[in-house]
Order: structure tokens, then sequence, then C-alpha cells
């Protein structure tokens, strides 16, 4: 037991013993004339025994003049589990880094470029110092010298330009024992006119360093750095008065006039689209059908099933529109609806005259309810039957959707109208899209902005399937998309994590609102393609205003009518079912004490049962891996 635990003692001090670390770090900023940097670094760097190919050096080569400092604390946006400061909607200057030269231990080294993103800085220049072929160990000397193209900035306090250089990144992973920065200042700038402060800490620290610089003479000043932890830098800023150089700060972080056009446009394009599609939408259709106005109807149109009312409604052909279709037949005596302790059980009625039935009627009876048997059962948990029952419900619905064009009720096929629509409507969307991700990738970053795209389509997508699932009456099916969706919005939560501060800023973000509004126009006005002729727009009309009556449930206007039609109940039941009113129009059985339908055997308090039943049982079944895979 003594030799164990002297064992892992051992391995207490010896691994501390080999972590890597930066012995010492100097840099040399010098500033020049024309406001350009001139940086050279020399990095001791000790690998301790531990063999690596060489090391990373991460250099921003671009800024946020919004967040290059804050000498206060605001709220912050965290992507992966980095902070962001508040300029992370800001649009980002590229800074121009270039002439990179790097030796290791005096002689040439190889080296690659590459450009990354960091979630703090943004873009930065990564420069893969060593040879992938070979590992060292010990302690190597590594110089590396860079221009930067601009150098000057507005001061942090606007005061005026500020020479503002992260001397040394917060990038690195291991401690620098000793850092030293050198500045030296060119003629126009002297000790007599620039005012000198440092930030040492994580990024955005505000910490100044303990010691004041050592001025060398009246252009050279040096700062003594102390030993800093991994992802701690040092930051320097010399503020002098506007103009003494070739640059101007502002003028190197203003927006660019054909930029600031090209982030202007979404909005004004936005505008146009939305009257494109409302023109697109409206050029195939009757222009009487949306100039009349609804009047109020009391009886359903005459020789139409329900099916084919349900399509001529809001152009759709609908799998939840099976319940009322089958209580249609109930109610005109091809089968009966029976509720019994295992379920839902429909029976035919033998001997019954099919050639009052229409093509979609005589489909439902024969070939889905009943091809080979009297019953019916529905079932909710066969897997097998539900997919079935779908596929044939789906054939219905294309002949549905022939049946009204030869009818002459729409111009052409409303599904494919709707798709050629679609196409449409993303084909001339694609340059605001374009220019959407011209904007927002100067402002976040290509990869951010993939992943919140990602994120929030993953969302969009399975809102989608939770509202057709609910819709549809699938409680399985909304129980696995409900799952997914508060998955998703987890996966949404890590990406994003922050108070309520940016995400306010966030969710005022503009082209956030375009990209929103443009999918949300795309939906809201595919819903309403359907090229309807003037007799379609008409019938179309008629049960808009049979909705109107049968939804608001009249009861004394319905009092009068049972005094005329004893059956007006149960004529207008397959309708209030189609209209979502089903529990309404039941009760007016009880409240007008109207005896139940003789086609529904049980309670007719679960004819709701029924219709959810069959919602469920129409809709596909989840797929085996959990729906939303």
């Amino acid at each position: 037991m003594r030799r164990l635990v002297a064992l892992l003692l051992l391995l207490g001090i010896a691994f501390p013993l080999l972590a890597e670390r930066i012995n010492r770090y100097d840099v040399t900023l010098r500033v020049h004339g024309d406001g350009t940097l001139e940086v050279d670094e020399t990095i001791t760097y000790d690998f301790e025994g531990i063999w690596r190919h060489g090391i990373f050096r991460d250099i921003p080569e671009a800024i946020r003049p919004a967040s290059s400092h804050q000498h206060k604390r605001e709220s912050h946006l965290t992507i992966l589990g980095h902070e962001v400061e508040p300029g992370f909607l800001s649009r980002t200057i590229d800074l121009g880094l270039g002439d990179f030269r790097v030796t290791m231990d005096g002689k040439p080294v190889r080296w690659t470029r590459e450009s990354i993103r960091s979630a703090q800085a943004g873009e930065m220049v990564r420069l893969k110092i060593g040879d992938p072929d070979h590992t060292i160990t010990g302690v190597h000397r590594y110089t590396i010298h860079y221009r930067v193209v601009k150098g000057v900035l507005p001061a942090s306090d606007g005061s005026g330009d500020a020479i503002r250089w992260n001397v040394i990144g917060t990038g690195w992973y291991v401690p620098i024992i000793q850092p030293n920065i050198e500045v030296i200042l060119p003629p126009q700038l002297s000790r007599s006119n620039v005012a000198v402060f440092s930030y040492v800490g994580k990024y955005g620290s505000t910490h100044p360093l303990p010691d004041p610089p050592i001025w060398l003479d009246d252009h050279h000043f040096r700062m003594k750095g102390i030993p800093l932890d991994p992802h701690h830098g040092i930051t320097i800023e010399v503020i002098y008065p506007e103009g003494l150089l070739n640059q101007r700060g502002k003028a190197n972080v203003a927006i660019p006039f054909s930029e600031r056009l090209i982030e202007s446009l979404p909005i004004p394009l936005m505008i146009l689209y939305l009257f494109f599609l409302g023109k697109l939408v409206r050029k195939d259709k009757d222009p009487g059908a949306y100039s009349r106005s609804v009047a109020v109807q009391y009886y359903p149109p005459k020789r139409l099933s329900i099916m084919q009312a349900g399509l001529l409604l809001d152009a759709y052909a609908d799998r939840q529109d099976i319940a009322p279709a089958i209580v249609e037949l109930a109610q005109k005596g091809y089968l009966t609806i029976e509720e019994t302790d295992n379920g839902t059980v429909l029976q035919r009625i033998e001997g019954t005259d099919e050639s009052k039935l229409t093509e979609d009627q005589r489909l439902l009876l024969d070939q889905i309810l009943f091809p080979t048997s009297s019953t019916f059962v529905v079932n909710t948990t066969s897997r097998s039957k539900r997919r079935q029952l779908s596929e044939a419900l789906d054939a219905i619905n294309d002949a549905l959707y022939e049946w009204s064009v030869q009818e002459g009720y729409f111009k052409v096929n409303p599904s494919k109208a709707r798709w050629n629509f679609l196409a449409k409507a993303i084909g001339y969307a694609l340059p605001i899209f374009a220019v959407l991700f011209y904007v927002v990738t100067r402002q976040v970053g290509a990869g951010t902005l993939v992943l919140l795209i990602f994120a929030g389509a993953f969302i969009g997508i399975l809102t989608v399937v939770l509202f057709k699932s609910w819709k549809y009456y699938s409680v399985s099916q909304t129980i696995y998309s409900f799952i997914g969706f508060i998955f998703s919005l987890l996966v949404f939560a890590f990406l994003l994590e922050d108070d309520f501060g940016s995400w306010a800023k966030l969710l005022f973000y503009p082209p956030l609102w375009v990209l929103i509004l443009l999918v949300f126009a795309i939906v809201y006005f595919y819903r309403r393609v359907g090229p309807y002729t003037p007799q379609g727009a008409q019938i179309h009309n008629h049960l808009l205003g049979l909705k109107e009556f049968v939804t608001r449930v009249e009861k004394d206007r319905i009092r009068r009518f049972l005094k005329q039609d004893p059956h007006y109940l149960d004529r207008l039941l397959p309708y209030a079912i189609l209209f979502g009113v089903t529990e309404a129009w039941r009760e007016l059985y009880e409240e007008f004490q109207i005896p139940t339908p003789v086609w529904f055997v049980g309670d007719f308090d679960d004819l709701g049962d029924f219709t959810r039943d069959m919602g469920t049982v129409a809709f596909p079944p989840p797929s085996n891996t959990g729906g939303f895979s």
C-alpha cells in the first residue's frame, strides 16, 4: 500500500514537471508614419519532454470596432462555450496581415498559413509552425515577423486615434513565464503627445499591467509584463490626437458605400419579394373568388362528397378528411360505427346501392375500409395497417386532385401548382438569400452562420412535424416529435447560451427578421396556392359561408331548421367534423333532445374519440428509429 501511495505521489510530482510552457515571450511593435505596424515576436518555447510537431500562433486579421475593447462589462453571447463580446452582431474590419517570416532556432522552418475563426476574436490567421513529418522536444526559439496594414483605430475612449494591438494573444494554452513588450513610435508620436494603456488577463479584460511604461527615449518605451496563465494575454493601446499619422481610425473602420448599399438591400428586396409572391399566387386565380363577400350558408353544396368539399374548401386533399367521410357514409346508410371496449369497429351494411356514391366514396368504401371483409377495426397501434391506409389515402387524394381539374373546379392540379410555385418562390428568393448570407457572414462568420441555420432549420422542421402530428391526432408521432423538438432546443441552447441582453440583440437583428419573414412568406403564400376557376371559386365561397355558420353554432337558427328537417343535425354533422367543431355539434343532440343517429352504436360522447383515432390511423406511423433521426 505504501508503495502505491509513493508511486501516486511521484506521478503527481512528475506530471507537472512535464507541462509545456513559454519561458520567454519578447514582442517588438514598430509603428510607422503611414499607420502600418511591424511586429517581431521571439518565443522561447519549452516542450518539457513532450514530443510535438511544433506550435500554433493565432493572430487576429479582422476586428469588430464596437468590441475592440470595452471599459465596462456588458452582456455577452456564448457560442460553443466561448464568450463573445457585444460586437457579436457588428461588422468586422480586415486589418490586412502580411509579410510573414518565421524561423526556429535561427534557421528557416516549415510553416503554413490557415484562416480560422475564433468565437471571441473573429477571423484569425493561424500559423502552423513545424514539420508534420517530424517531432521535436526540449527548448526551441521561434521568431515571427509580420506587418499590419490597418494599424490605426479609433481610441477606445473616443478621444482620438489609437494604435491598439493584442501583442500577446489569449490563444496560448500554456503559461507564459516572462513576457516583455517594446513599442517604437514614429517621429510624429512621442512621449509628450500620447497616452499609453495596457490590459492583461482573459479576452476582454480591463485590468492594467501593474507597472507603467518605461520610456527609453521620447519615441521608445518598454512594458514589463507579468507571468500569464493559459489563455491570458496583453493588449497595448497608444492614444494620440487624431490625424497625426497618415491613417485615421474613423476612416479605417468606416463602412464603404458599396457595402453600406449591400447591407441596406435586404429590406427593400424583401418588400418587393412579398409583392411578387402575392402577384404569383393571384396570377392564376379567378379574381371574383377573392373580391366577393362571403355570404352565410345553411346547407352544404349539392352533389359533392365531404372529401370533395374538403378539397374545394382549402385546395388540399387532407388525410384528416377521412373521419367526416366515414361519418358521411354512415349517415347515408352504408355502414355503422360501433364503440366497443376494444376500440372502434366499422360494420358494412350489405345490399346497399352504390350508384349514387362519388368515385372517392366508392374507393373509400370498397378498397380501403372493406376490401375483403365487412368489418374494419380502427387500430391505432398496427404500424402495417396505418402504413397501408396512408398509402391508400394518398391514392384517393391523387384521384380527388384529378377530379377537381376534370370537373372544372381548378385550372390545374392544386398539388402540382403548389410545387411549381415553391420552385419559383425559392428561385426568386436566392438573390435575397445571397445578400443575407454575405451580410451575416461579414458579421458572425460562415461557420457560426451555418451552425445557427442548421439548428434553426432543425427546430423549424420539427415544429411543423409536431403541428402536423397534433393536427392529425397522432399520439405516438406527437410524442416522438415533441421529444425531438425539446432535444433540438437543447442543442440550440448549447450553441447560444446567454443572458437576456444579448438575446434581445439577436432577436432584433434585422437580417434575422428578414430571413424569418422570407420563410414565413413562402409558407404563407404556398398554403394559398389554388388556381380556382369561377365555378370552383363559387363553391369555395359557399363552403366558407357554411363554415362560418357551423362554427358559430347559432342555436336559435338551428332550432328553426330542425322544425323543418328533423335530420338537419345529421346532415351537417360530417361538415361539423370537417370544420373542427365535433364536440360543439354533438352536444346539440343532447340539448335539443334529438335521438342519436342509428348508425352510431355506443356512447355518442365517444364520437370525438373516433375522429381522433381515425386521424391517427390515417397518419403514417413514426419510423422505428424514433421519428426524428
